[in-house]
C-alpha cells in the first residue's frame, strides 16, 4: 500500500518555505479574477463592448482600492458616535464586508434584470466580486501595515532570481516566443479579415477550389510580417548609425543594444496602419463599406502579436546587431594595416 505521508510532508514543508511567495501568487490570482470576472460579465451580458468591458473591470478593481480607503473614516466616525466597549481589531470590519456584499448582489441583481435570456454572466460577476473578497484583505493588511511588502514586489524578486539563474534559456524562449506571436497574430487576422479569401479569387477558380490555398495565404502573410520586422529592424539600426549615433555618442565605443525609442515608436505607428490596410484589402469584395475590426479577438491579436511579438523580434535583432558591431570595430581596430 502507497504511504502518502512523506509527500504530504514534503509538500507541506515546501509549501512552508514558499508561502510568501504562494500568498503573493494568490494575491495577484485574486486582483486578476476579479477584473476579468467583471469585465466578462459585462461583455457576456451585452452590457458593454470589448473595451469597455476592459474598463468595467479596471473600475471594478478601482472601487475595491478606494472602498478600502473609506472605511476607516466611516469607523472612527462610528466609534466616535458609539465608543467600542474593547479595543479595535486589526480585521477587517463586518459591517463594511457586508456592505460590499450587497453591492456585489445588487449587481448580479442588476444584470439578471437586464438580461433578455439566460447567460452565465450572473455567475462571473459572483465569481469575480467573490475573489474580490481577497483583494479587500490584501489591501486592508497594506493599508494597517505599510510594512507589509507588495505581492508584486515578491513576485518581482522571485522572477528576477529566476531570470538570474536561468538568462539564456528565458532570453531564447522569449525570443522565440516573439517570433511565434508576431507570426501568428499577422496570419489569424488576415484569416479573419478576408484577405486570404481576396487573393484567392484574384488568383482564379483554381485557387479558389483548393482547400489549402488560403492557410497557405495566411502563413505567407505571418511569414512577410517577419521577414518585414527583420528588414525593418535593419533599416532603422543603419538611420541610428548614420543619423543619430554620431550626434549621441561622440567617442568611440559599444553602444546600447535597446532598440532606439523612435524605432519603437513608429513600429507601433505601423501596427495601426497595417490593420488599417489588411481589413480594407479583406473588405475589397463588399464594395462601399469598410469597417475596422480592432475591437474583434482577431484584430486585438493582431496587434497585440505586432506589438508584443514584433517588438521582441525587433529588439533581438537589434541587439544582436549591435554586439556584431563590437565585434566588428573590435577586430578591425587590433588587425595591423597593410
Amino acid at each position: 500500500m502507497l504511504n502518502a505521508t512523506p509527500l504530504r510532508k514534503s509538500i507541506e514543508a515546501w509549501a512552508k518555505r514558499h508561502w510568501a511567495l504562494l500568498g503573493a501568487f494568490g494575491h495577484a490570482l485574486a486582483f486578476a479574477v476579479l477584473f476579468g470576472g467583471v469585465g466578462l460579465a459585462a461583455y457576456t451580458s451585452g452590457f458593454a463592448g470589448t473595451a469597455m468591458s476592459a474598463l468595467c473591470g479596471a473600475m471594478a478593481v478601482l472601487f475595491v482600492r478606494h472602498y478600502v480607503g473609506l472605511v476607516p473614516r466611516a469607523q472612527r466616525l462610528i466609534d466616535r458616535l458609539q465608543p467600542p466597549e474593547s479595543p479595535a481589531t486589526p480585521e477587517f470590519p463586518d459591517w463594511a464586508l457586508a456592505i460590499y456584499a450587497l453591492i456585489g448582489l445588487a449587481l448580479i441583481l442588476l444584470i439578471i434584470a437586464h438580461e433578455d435570456s439566460y447567460t452565465y454572466a450572473a455567475m462571473e460577476l459572483f465569481v469575480g466580486w467573490a475573489a474580490g473578497h481577497d483583494v479587500l484583505k490584501y489591501l486592508w493588511a497594506r493599508q494597517i501595515r505599510p510594512e507589509t511588502p507588495k505581492a508584486l514586489d515578491i513576485i518581482d524578486d522571485w522572477l528576477d532570481a529566476l531570470a538570474e539563474r536561468h538568462g539564456a534559456l528565458l532570453r531564447v524562449l522569449g525570443a522565440v516566443l516573439g517570433f511565434v506571436l508576431l507570426f501568428g497574430g499577422v496570419a489569424l487576422y488576415a484569416w479573419q479579415a478576408g484577405v486570404t479569401r481576396v487573393a484567392a479569387i484574384a488568383c482564379g477558380p483554381a485557387c479558389a477550389a483548393s482547400p489549402g490555398f488560403e492557410p497557405m495565404i495566411a502563413a505567407a502573410c505571418g511569414a512577410a510580417a517577419v521577414l518585414f520586422i527583420i528588414l525593418y529592424a535593419r533599416l532603422t539600426l543603419a538611420a541610428q548609425r548614420v543619423l543619430i549615433d554620431p550626434l549621441k555618442f561622440v567617442r568611440p565605443g559599444p553602444k546600447p543594444e535597446k532598440a532606439a525609442k523612435w524605432a519603437t515608436v513608429l513600429h507601433v505607428i505601423l501596427g495601426f496602419i497595417l490593420l488599417f490596410v489588411m481589413t480594407a484589402v479583406g473588405q475589397m469584395q463588399i464594395p462601399g463599406t469598410l469597417k475596422i475590426s480592432g475591437d474583434a479577438p482577431e484584430g486585438a491579436g493582431l496587434l497585440l502579436g505586432w506589438w508584443i511579438g514584433g517588438g521582441i523580434v525587433l529588439r533581438f535583432f537589434w541587439a544582436r546587431w549591435r554586439r556584431s558591431e563590437i565585434v566588428t570595430h573590435g577586430v578591425s581596430r587590433r588587425s595591423p594595416s597593410p
